[in-house]
């Protein structure tokens, strides 16, 4: 770590700078739009924690014909925040597992946070080293400038300063040093909230936590193939997880308006959170008929027209046989509209234009003011998931020829109630 201050400090000016004439929205890689990710989070929270466990997982994907084109090692796989080292008894040899992952045809990321635990050697180099000019390197107290500690869901810890430059481009050079050591593509970046970043004190007196999170998103130029938590990205710039969600139909309903109250804010480039919602506690492998199957298919139907799709759960251990065979025949109608997500996501990148839109603002004046579970997907499809448990849907049809799946034409403006809609069915609607 000491050796490479110099590096460091030579090209934290230009990589900030780098940053400043950066285009507002950069197109993420076409991996995240094609095929579904998954996270480990909670198949690893069921099964273990481990390298043995993450390579049968990721065979297990491959063996049940689920292309994910993204695979989300995520966990407390460091010794503590901040080392930047596997915890060796848990992964004795890392580089190995992600050539694994490779292998299967998956790009490999892993969480990461600028988190430093306080009671580390870490913290203790950049808090005290005077080479490295450490305490500007973290996060300070306002009123007597010693290190801020921020509680977090993994404990408390002291924070990299990214509004500082030198911290930036140090913090960067890490980055960048791990991802080429262990081979791996990105990373799934820990939630900062802003009202704890509220009590910190910044790089310069007037900066405050905005100043932070914009900074923090600014990674995802040098990362593309990252995601950050929705609340922590402003812009076009880095692609948003949406909230975690609970395994329940009310959840699921929640799922649409988040999405289009996002892309409202200038993000056009989220995912929802894994497909069936829920924590380990909603999916336990003793009791598989706990889980709601027809809502982890809906849910999966719902991502299916989304830019991107995300599964958290092992479809092939939650659902009988030919429920699952219906969520990968969503992940295929996915595929099939790739290249017209994919047109749509370069449009964002270039204009910020979202790829999914409310009605209201594709159709202004024709009454879509209001809370709808619909959307469009660009300016061409109208997509109306189920999203309640009696498979009962309404569609608003706006003015004009739409055309369903079925080839059945339907003339707008109408309003088209869909009753005990099959769990196999999507209802959407192609502009005529």
């Amino acid at each position: 770590m000491i050796r490479r201050v110099l590096l460091a400090s030579a090209f934290a000016v230009s990589a900030v700078a780098l940053a400043a004439e950066s285009p507002v929205g950069l197109l993420p890689p076409e991996d995240f739009f094609t095929r579904p990710q998954f996270s480990s989070r909670f198949e690893l929270a069921l099964r273990g924690f481990g390298q043995r466990t993450v390579e049968a997982l990721v065979d297990e994907i491959a063996t049940n014909g689920l292309p994910v084109g993204v695979f989300l090692l995520e966990g407390r796989w460091a010794s503590y925040p901040g080392s930047m080292r596997f915890e060796a008894d848990e992964f004795p040899a890392p580089a190995v597992l992600f050539d694994r992952i490779h292998a299967r045809n998956m790009r490999a990321v892993i969480s990461m946070s600028c988190y430093v635990s306080p009671d580390s050697r870490a913290y203790r180099h950049f808090r005290y080293d005077p080479d490295t000019r450490a305490l500007d390197h973290l996060l300070h107290r306002p009123q007597d400038r010693s290190a801020a500690i921020i509680r977090w869901q993994d404990g408390c810890s002291a924070a990299w300063d990214l509004t500082k430059p030198m911290a930036f481009g140090y913090f960067l050079d890490v980055l960048t040093t791990f991802m080429g050591t262990h081979r791996i593509d990105g990373f799934v970046f820990e939630p900062m909230a802003a009202e704890a970043l509220a009590e910190c004190g910044f790089h310069r007196p007037e900066m405050g936590p905005d100043d932070f999170l914009a900074a923090y998103a600014r990674l995802a130029r040098y990362f593309p193939l990252s995601l950050y938590p929705a609340g922590n990205v402003k812009g076009a710039e880095a692609v948003a997880r949406l909230t975690m969600r609970r395994h329940s139909w009310m959840e699921l309903g929640r799922i649409i308006p988040e999405a289009l109250a996002l892309g409202r804010r200038g993000v056009p480039f989220f995912v929802p959170d894994g497909v069936g919602g829920g924590n380990p506690a909603d999916f336990p492998p003793d009791k598989a008929n706990t889980v709601d199957q027809a809502l982890f298919v809906r849910s999966c139907a719902l991502q299916a027209l989304f830019p991107m799709m995300q599964f958290a759960h092992a479809p092939w251990r939650v659902l009988s046989a030919e429920n699952f065979a219906l969520c990968r025949e969503f992940v295929r109608l996915h595929a099939t509209f790739a290249p017209y997500i994919l047109e749509q996501a370069r449009l964002a990148a270039k204009t910020g234009t979202p790829i999914v839109r409310a009605m209201d603002d594709v159709f202004p004046g024709q009454g879509f003011d209001r809370p709808l579970q619909q959307f469009m997907l660009g300016p061409k499809y109208l997509v109306a998931p189920v999203v309640t448990p009696d498979g009962t849907v309404t569609v608003e049809i706006p003015s004009g020829a739409w055309k369903d799946p079925r080839g059945m034409i339907v003339e707008g403006p109408k309003s088209l109630r869909l009753e005990k809609v099959p769990l196999s069915f999507l209802p959407y609607f192609e502009r005529q």
